[in-house]
């Protein structure tokens, strides 16, 4: 089982651009509430500026705060955080057929009168506050900070490493390294990753530099696109985009 944003055919869109993937984004940036997508970019480039130092004192922990401590890679650690994202195109005027999952995760993001304190939080504040880089990019309240990070930890915890069963590693569920094969009960994840593998050519990732990004900027084109050379590899009925990282159909002889 792979869980991500891209495996959930919620944020499908008809026509994009292969290498414009924010733009799957971008209405939820638009319409969702301001302080919601505030917190969450906060959040984001928090998480970013700490998985780039490396540090066996602050990743371990950033992990745990989010209940994933057992995800290897740092890619696949934010793209699992990504996920609650999945649930925003399910909303609906009608509330009988629509799901109110995202606004459940913007209420959790936002929520400043619940108490998140916890072990994990408590341990990553210490170390970000015992580093005492001065750089700019890191927050000069690291506790306060830390405090804000965790209502969205809190969520992920709950909601997102629970969708990976007690008895299977975290990597199994959240990891793109090693692909699993081709069982039959793999259909449904492969017949969407095939549409847009061959047809679309769209990859949720982060926004341009320059511009608040709602995802991890570890989300390039090359991670994202991962699948399709995973699933797809180039054979008698694919080949290989020599521009894009997509996989197209071969024309079938008449």
């Amino acid at each position: 089982m792979r869980l991500s944003l891209l495996s959930l055919p919620a944020l499908a869109a008809a026509t994009l651009d292969a290498y414009s993937s924010s733009s799957c984004l971008q209405p939820i940036r638009a319409s969702a509430p301001p302080d919601c997508i505030e917190r969450l970019v906060e959040s984001t480039a928090l998480v970013d500026t700490m998985l780039a130092l490396n540090s066996p004192f602050l990743t371990p922990p950033l992990k745990a705060l989010f209940g994933l401590d057992n995800v290897t890679s740092d890619a696949d650690f934010v793209n699992a955080l990504a996920i609650p994202l999945g649930s925003w195109q399910a909303r609906n005027w009608d509330g009988t057929v629509g799901s109110s999952r995202f606004d459940a995760f913007c209420t959790a993001l936002t929520n400043t009168t619940s108490s998140t304190s916890s072990p994990a939080a408590s341990s990553l504040a210490d170390s970000l506050s015992a580093l005492d880089l001065g750089a700019s990019s890191f927050p000069q309240d690291p506790r306060k900070a830390i405090a804000s990070l965790a209502t969205y930890a809190e969520y992920v915890k709950q909601h997102v490493a629970p969708l990976c069963p007690p008895d299977e590693p975290q990597d199994a569920c959240f990891g793109t390294d090693e692909y699993p094969g081709d069982a039959l009960d793999d259909y449904e994840w492969r017949s969407w990753a095939y549409q847009f593998c061959s047809e679309w050519g769209y990859f949720i990732g982060a926004a341009p530099q320059g511009t608040p990004s709602l995802v991890s900027r570890l989300l390039t084109v090359e991670y994202t696109s991962k699948i399709c050379r995973k699933a797809f590899p180039p054979g008698e009925l694919n080949r290989a985009s020599a521009s894009l990282s997509l996989f197209l159909p071969l024309p079938r002889s008449s």
